[in-house]
């Protein structure tokens, strides 16, 4: 499905407070934005879970991953398998330059080598309360975002090319 507005889906492990305040910010910014597994509508509160979060994933153009992993006893950090799966369904599904990836606490070394070259953010350990590190999140989406690549004049250019596509989709 080819999205024309702007869309984030807010990606979470273990930091729902984190997501909920990140969302508020991004709205009070005019940016249309959905929490992963949240009921934005009525229909899809009675859906199972992991329907919701696809469906959620597949109406975003663009991404944020707060990834805050979780120290294990021998000093290793792991990432909640839901936050993985979510994480790499938006690196197959969106165009490059459209996730942005939020470290919590943890540092690049922690994740995957093949993750390691996206677009990342280390929040600085300084920020410790959820509406510092939130705002700080939303500050810096808002810097590094990609312009969209959708020109409505390139539509009118290559109509023929558009026609196609929308018949045969």
């Amino acid at each position: 499905m080819y999205i024309l507005t702007e869309k984030v889906f807010i990606a979470w492990g273990q930091n729902i407070d984190l997501a909920l305040k990140l969302s508020d910010y991004l709205t009070k910014l005019k940016i249309d934005n959905t929490i992963g597994g949240y009921a934005d509508v009525r229909e899809e509160a009675d859906d199972h879970i992991g329907n919701r979060v696809i469906n959620q994933m597949r109406r975003c153009s663009r991404a944020i991953i707060l990834a805050q992993g979780k120290r294990g006893p021998d000093g290793s950090i792991t990432f909640r398998p839901n936050l993985m799966f979510e994480w790499g369904y938006l690196l197959a599904r969106l165009p490059k330059g459209s996730i942005m990836i939020a470290l919590i606490e943890t540092p690049r070394e922690a994740v995957a080598s093949d993750l390691q070259g996206i677009f990342s953010q280390l929040v600085p350990k300084e920020l410790t309360t959820v509406p510092k590190r939130a705002r700080w999140i939303a500050d810096r989406y808002c810097e590094a975002r990609l312009p969209d690549r959708f020109q409505p004049f390139d539509t009118i250019y290559s109509w023929s090319k558009v026609k196609t596509f929308l018949t045969t989709s």
